[in-house]
């Protein structure tokens, strides 16, 4: 069944306001976005979002930091990151949250004098033994287990490491994609990538767009939304309204059923 959700939001205090505001606007779940101090995975509390799911009668599916990088060149903040990646899927796990959303990172680059330089692509084949290392422990992590691992597209499937680390991943049964509809629309590189890898998309990112202004609520902006509300309706893929202020989310709450 298509489920729509949203991200937790700055302006309600907690996550219970947020499930409260969940449950009140007809929304399935919260993605908890784990930038926010109050989120990590160390202070989140197993038996208080139970609570809150069975109270409210919404789930939870969570967004790693935007900097949790599985490949950084420095071996002690690899591990971090990695660990942090793992323990973030078994709390998942144990809540029955079917998604953990993560980015992957462009890394430092170089500014010369024509061009930037990006560290990640000058040593690509270093770059890729940590990622494919990082994929096998998910691999062991994920095996026997209902949470997937998703791999969010950021616009920069234009670099070949990126694809090509993404790729090693997603070949992976247990790592899908999240398809973020407007990063696609404003920086215009992903699209390839992602119509090649249709199949592995399991959640989304949904908001409008106008040029590179998005996060836009739902029929403010200049994209063809039915056309992506579309796809997921008739592939069954979960989607959160990533509008991010309160405002935004009820429009966007109001204005979907126009696209469906």
């Amino acid at each position: 069944m298509l489920h729509f959700g949203m991200p937790t939001l700055l302006e309600l205090d907690g996550l219970e306001a947020n499930a409260k505001f969940c449950h009140e606007h007809g929304l399935k779940f919260v993605e908890i976005n784990m930038n926010v101090p109050d989120y990590q995975v160390e202070v989140l509390d197993k038996d208080f979002l139970l609570e809150l799911m069975d109270k409210y009668q919404i789930y939870f599916t969570f967004h790693m930091a935007d900097n949790m990088d599985i490949a950084n060149f420095q071996e002690e903040v690899r591990k971090v990151n990695v660990d942090l990646v793992i323990k973030t899927l078994e709390f998942a796990e144990s809540i029955g949250s079917p998604i953990v959303n993560m980015h992957m990172q462009k890394g430092v680059y170089f500014t010369m004098p024509t061009e930037k330089i990006y560290i990640y692509q000058s040593y690509i084949d270093r770059y890729m033994s940590y990622v494919e290392s990082f994929g096998n422990v998910m691999n062991q992590v994920l095996k026997g287990k209902e949470v997937s691992l998703a791999v969010e597209n950021t616009g920069d499937f234009d670099r070949e490491f990126m694809r090509a680390g993404t790729l090693n991943l997603i070949e992976r049964p247990h790592i899908v994609m999240t398809y973020d509809i407007g990063h696609d629309y404003s920086f215009g590189n992903d699209r390839e990538f992602i119509i090649e890898h249709l199949d592995k998309i399991r959640h989304m990112h949904i908001h409008d767009a106008i040029g590179e202004d998005h996060h836009l609520a739902l029929g403010s902006g200049e994209m063809q939304l039915e056309r992506y509300i579309g796809f997921a309706k008739n592939y069954k893929v979960r989607c959160v309204i990533e509008a991010k202020t309160i405002e935004a989310l009820k429009v966007s709450v109001q204005e979907l059923p126009k696209y469906i």
